[in-house]
């Protein structure tokens, strides 16, 4: 089989060698290339000085934004307007783009409209700032721009390994989808210098090549936005002193998605869904593990933090290491798309792609441990279900996964579980720590299983601040029905006590054999006035029943107050 397979890549290779007519396509297509280059270098120096004057640019805030000084947020505006510039320039000296384009003039319309508004989008997250929600709409009307009047682009057929499946009109979801996956994958993957900048140069020439043959145009295209970020690069390049922003990494998402699903149509009008997949492995591969890492630790999707693949990547390899092992993995999985698409089988496609993945999950460069949050889940759901209530009463599950980093926080977590056991009307308890400066992530879960009523529970979830940064969150679950839950008073010391070890964590290394000492839980009822508490704490402190009570006013309302940092997760 495999002797078969390189026989017929061999073969199609040498059928494709190119001919006169092919190499006059190919003098064409670097002309193109080096032109674009030329101009895109002056206008992303435009750029840069105009971003520094107005102020659009990337501050340092000791906390995510490491980097030494401002940098401008330009390069999505450079590369825009070079491209438009180009294309408006080779419509007039090559007939055949302006005819493709007057033939699908509303097409061509629709996606410059698109890539207007995503750039707006963009420009304005940069300079003011979005909630996930705003740029998610800003980025579905940017979508639906496109796909509405572009029916083309309407997946209504797909192949996988040679299997049709008919989706009908439902196939626009799956457009829209699409697409709105490539833009996040893509703005998700700018973290360090250069990456983005570099895979989409690849990516630029892999669809060049694949649509060379059907469709001259988009090979075109691809070129042109190559040679734009080629000029990019220039600034981009580690130590960059410019930046995609969000307006340039989603507006590349944007283009690149549209640009593979037109690559990958085959002659019988179905698309071979392998082939973008493949393209776009490691966005696809950091998205999807991103949001699994999010939901299982009890953040927001939209949270921040520096578990992505490029920052595993930079730990292990450095800077330009890193670009490099991109640009070979990019490389590699883009040629098994080409490769695809030449044999009109997906199978090499789906082989590769497969094969990177479960090589950096096997090697624990990234994916392990979301994998492993995975795992945990599944197995807490399978111990609910297979369980018997005879064997509750003493039974207590607790799993923890080290997500990165190398600080103790499993000192933390064993006096806290120790603390947990003692009280009998706690039921749940979850410690996740996430301090994106440290490249620390740590999360850990404890339950009592417990047949009571879920309606009697209390349910308490606490930002762990520590240095004015929000740290990670504690969450606790009682059942109200037990002695204990008059302890307000104590369990704001608690917070206190964990905090102060969370920032010691944090700080240095500590002893190990250093106990971490958390507060005694005394039985006592605090006697509470004043107005009305949180619903949250009002659940710990008991009934109101017409007495008045008073309770720290300051304290509680540090605890329940929206931190500036945690603006996303208190608007979930």
């Amino acid at each position: 089989m495999i002797t078969k397979l390189f026989l017929s890549l061999a073969a199609t290779l040498v059928d494709g060698l190119p001919r006169e007519a092919d190499l006059r396509v190919i003098a064409k297509l670097l002309l193109t290339l080096a032109a674009t280059c030329l101009l895109s270098i002056p206008a992303n120096w435009m750029a840069r000085t105009l971003a520094r004057r107005v102020g659009l640019v990337d501050r340092p805030d000791g906390h995510r934004k490491l980097q030494m000084n401002a940098v401008p947020l330009a390069g999505g505006v450079a590369i825009f307007f070079s491209a438009v510039l180009t294309i408006s320039a080779l419509m007039v000296f090559d007939p055949q783009l302006w005819g493709d384009v007057f033939e699908f003039w509303s097409e061509a319309l629709s996606v410059l409209c698109g890539s207007v508004i995503i750039l707006g989008v963009g420009l304005f997250d940069d300079a003011r700032g979005l909630r996930g929600r705003q740029k998610l709409l800003g980025q579905l009307a940017a979508i639906l721009v496109i796909v509405v009047p572009c029916k083309q682009l309407w997946i209504h057929n797909v192949s996988i390994l040679g299997w049709p499946i008919e989706l009908g009109d439902f196939g626009v979801l799956l457009t829209v989808f699409w697409l709105l996956g490539a833009i996040n994958a893509l703005n998700l993957l700018d973290g360090i210098d250069g990456l983005v900048a570099t895979l989409s140069i690849v990516m630029c020439a892999a669809i060049a090549i694949m649509a060379n043959e059907q469709h001259a145009s988009i090979s075109l295209i691809s070129v042109v936005l190559a040679g734009c970020l080629i000029g990019f690069l220039r600034f981009n390049f580690p130590p960059a002193s410019m930046y995609l922003g969000d307006a340039g990494s989603m507006l590349l998402g944007l283009l690149f998605g549209v640009l593979a699903i037109q690559t990958s149509l085959r002659t019988d009008e179905a698309y071979m869904l392998a082939v973008p997949v493949a393209l776009w492995t490691i966005p696809i591969f950091d998205s999807t593990a991103a949001i699994l890492r999010r939901k299982l630790t009890g953040r927001s999707i939209y949270s921040t933090d520096r578990a992505h693949f490029h920052h595993r990547l930079l730990k292990r390899l450095g800077h330009r290491k890193s670009l490099a092992c991109v640009a070979g993995v990019s490389l590699l999985t883009s040629g098994a798309a080409l490769i695809s698409v030449i044999q009109r089988n997906d199978l090499w496609a789906i082989l590769v792609a497969g094969a990177v993945v479960s090589i950096f999950v096997a090697l624990r460069v990234f994916g392990h441990s979301e994998l492993l949050l995975l795992l945990v889940r599944i197995r807490g759901m399978a111990r609910s279900l297979v369980s018997r209530p005879s064997d509750k009463k003493d039974m207590v599950w607790d799993d923890s996964v080290r997500m990165q980093g190398t600080r103790q926080w499993e000192l933390l977590w064993e006096s806290l579980t120790e603390w947990a056991v003692r009280l009998e009307e706690l039921v749940h308890v979850r410690l996740d720590v996430n301090v994106p400066r440290l490249g620390e992530g740590y999360h850990a879960s404890w339950c009592r299983p417990n047949d009571g009523n879920h309606d009697e529970f209390w349910r308490l979830e606490l930002p762990l601040i520590a240095d004015d940064k929000v740290m990670g969150s504690l969450k606790l679950v009682g059942d109200r029905m037990k002695p204990s839950w008059q302890n307000l008073d104590w369990l704001l010391d608690l917070l206190d006590q964990i905090e102060v070890h969370v920032r010691s964590i944090a700080s240095a290394e500590i002893d190990a054999e250093r106990p971490v000492h958390l507060p005694e839980p005394a039985v006592k009822e605090w006697i509470l006035s004043g107005p009305i508490l949180e619903p949250g704490l009002r659940a710990i402190a008991g009934p109101m029943d017409g007495r008045e009570r008073s309770y720290p006013v300051n304290r509680v309302r540090q605890i329940v107050q929206c931190n500036p940092q945690t603006a996303e997760i208190c608007d979930e």
